[in-house]
């Protein structure tokens, strides 16, 4: 019994996981939204899911580090007057 109810959810499991919504881009540039992994041309479709989100911005001090060293952040930018 215990078997058959671990089959029955890794078979569950496998079905729900093939589920996820893809988009590709058609001719004109627009998104068409699938459940396919690969579009009509048969080239791989991209997922429509967004990435993860954490509150804990584990590497947050190795981003500014780098975005310091490089000159990328806002304050060691230069300020565009406007016109």
């Amino acid at each position: 019994l215990k078997f058959v109810s671990l089959f029955y959810v890794v078979v569950a499991s496998d079905r729900i996981r093939n589920m996820y919504l893809y988009y590709y881009l058609n001719e004109n540039g627009d998104r068409v939204y699938t459940l396919k992994a690969k579009d009509p041309a048969g080239r791989l479709t991209l997922s429509a899911h967004p990435a993860k989100f954490s509150p804990q911005n584990t590497f947050s001090q190795q981003r500014i580090l780098i975005k310091r060293r490089f000159h990328l952040l806002p304050m060691q930018q230069k300020l565009n007057k406007l016109e």
